[in-house]
């Protein structure tokens, strides 16, 4: 079996990104169009969540508001076209004209690269997602290769177990507080190639999701009290020194942040903006949603700061751990702040994901609502009754993780042109079906208006009031609060 060798191909495309992205993701072209400008997403869509750094060429960078930083020109291409690595290096391999290298000719290289690290590559054509009961998470063989490395196994409903291997696993089930005995969801997120004293090694990046705690009562599980290498220790807060310089900047944020209330001056502009989108009287969690009178916004061609008032949104893992912020700018009169992005996310500290992320603005029982936009999901809930969680984008609907305790959910999809909220909303009620859920898509009836791309919940509630929601939770709906 033949492959390409990473560094090879690495050195031949740099400088030549451009032409790399025109032949293989064409889907960039407006970006390439607009080097260093904000243009519509490829993968989010709308208006502006996203562009190419302005010496994209060399490395292939750029940018997602929503997603984060893609940092070289293989994590575009994985990340715009749903490719894995492997798949990435061997299409820019053949576009450049390289040839691969037989396996047996590159073993004796990686083989010894590879054992300085616990490390290890991903399995090409594995599955990205694993399910499962941890029963063991340590150092343990590597297959039969003579030699170590960290692995978590899990066991899957249907009795098959399955080893994940990686470095990196600690630290997401560390992340997530999970440990033996614990039904936990693994997200191989992406592949990454770093340097050693050795050379270039290939690391899998995973996120860890705590499906349900009590699996571990269920299934006879017992939590050993020792700290071996074989187990993981619940998650703990960490201190400021662990905190990375992200980490502590959303920390910070969110410290500061007041909860937004009807008798506090200071919550004015958020109160204005939210009664503009007819909220006037709708409810939110705390912990969810606040409000900073003077938050910085900094202007991306000068690099210079502004202060505006901003609504800030907290985005949280399923387990309700902090991911991030989401940031709406406004005026002191409650209108939209006149600057070039309204609505950001503050960047992703590292290792971090957005993905299966949400705002969440009410806590779910057995029901819950999703929905895209944070205005959205506030006028679902507060016509319906039944709390909605925020995925923020078309892309986050798609990926968003719902507890485990929640039986049936109600997916409120956007309509427009392009039907990327269709698609989005239709995507996450199979992914919900296939775990044997009860997914349910509710759509607007009404047409688009004229002279707009699309149509949401807030536009129904602004245009007919809650009256216009077909799902509505009778002792919690407004007409009975």
């Amino acid at each position: 079996m033949s492959r390409f060798d990473i560094k090879t191909v690495k050195a031949a495309a740099e400088g030549r990104w451009d032409a790399i992205f025109s032949a293989l993701a064409p889907q960039l072209a407006p970006a390439q169009e607009r080097v260093g400008r904000h243009v519509p997403c490829p993968v989010h869509g709308g208006t502006d969540g996203f562009r190419l750094f302005k010496h994209y060429a060399a490395k292939g960078d750029g940018i997602c508001n929503t997603c984060g930083a893609k940092t070289d020109g293989f994590d575009m291409l994985c990340w715009v076209n749903g490719w894995t690595f492997a798949q990435a290096l061997t299409a820019v391999g053949n576009f450049l004209g390289l040839k691969p290298e037989a396996s047996e000719n590159r073993s004796s290289h990686s083989h010894a690269t590879r054992s300085t690290t616990a490390d290890l590559p991903p399995q090409p054509g594995e599955a990205l997602r694993f399910e499962g009961v941890v029963v063991f998470a340590g150092t343990k063989p590597y297959k039969d290769t003579g030699r170590k490395a960290y692995g978590v196994e899990l066991l899957s409903a249907n009795g098959m177990k399955r080893t994940c291997w990686g470095k990196e696993l600690e630290t997401a089930l560390k992340a997530a507080g999970a440990s033996r005995g614990d039904r936990v969801s693994l997200v191989k997120v992406r592949t990454e190639e770093r340097r050693g004293s050795k050379g270039a090694y290939l690391v899998n990046v995973w996120d860890c999701l705590l499906i349900r705690e009590s699996d571990r009562k269920a299934r006879g599980f017992k939590k050993k009290e020792s700290t071996s290498v074989c187990d993981v220790g619940t998650e703990t807060a960490p201190s400021a020194k662990d905190l990375s310089p992200r980490h502590e900047a959303v920390e910070k944020l969110w410290g500061i942040a007041l909860p937004i209330r009807k008798d506090r001056d200071a919550s004015a502009p958020a109160l204005k903006y939210l009664e503009r989108r007819g909220l006037k009287d709708a409810r939110w969690d705390d912990e969810t949603l606040r409000f900073v009178p003077n938050a910085i916004y900094r202007v991306r061609e000068d690099k210079t700061t502004e202060r505006w008032p901003a609504m800030v949104a907290a985005v949280r893992k399923v387990d309700g751990s902090l991911v991030t912020l989401h940031r709406t700018f406004l005026t002191e009169e409650g209108t939209k702040a006149p600057v070039e992005e309204v609505k950001k996310l503050m960047v992703l500290p590292e290792g971090e994901t957005i993905n299966g992320a949400s705002i969440q603005l009410g806590k779910p029982l057995d029901k819950l609502c999703v929905a895209e936009g944070i205005e959205t999901a506030l006028s679902v809930q507060y016509a319906t009754g039944i709390p909605c969680w925020c995925a923020i984008s078309a892309n986050g609907l798609k990926t968003v993780e719902i507890p485990a305790g929640v039986r049936t959910v109600l997916i409120f999809a956007d309509k427009d042109k392009s039907e990327t909220g269709a698609l989005a909303a239709e995507a996450l009620r199979k992914r919900l079906a296939d775990e044997g859920r009860l997914a349910v898509i509710v759509n607007i009836p009404d047409a688009i208006p004229s002279g707009s791309k699309g149509i949401d919940w807030n536009d129904v509630l602004m245009l007919k009031g809650p009256d216009a929601f077909p799902v509505r939770d009778k002792q919690l709906s407004p007409a009975n609060r």
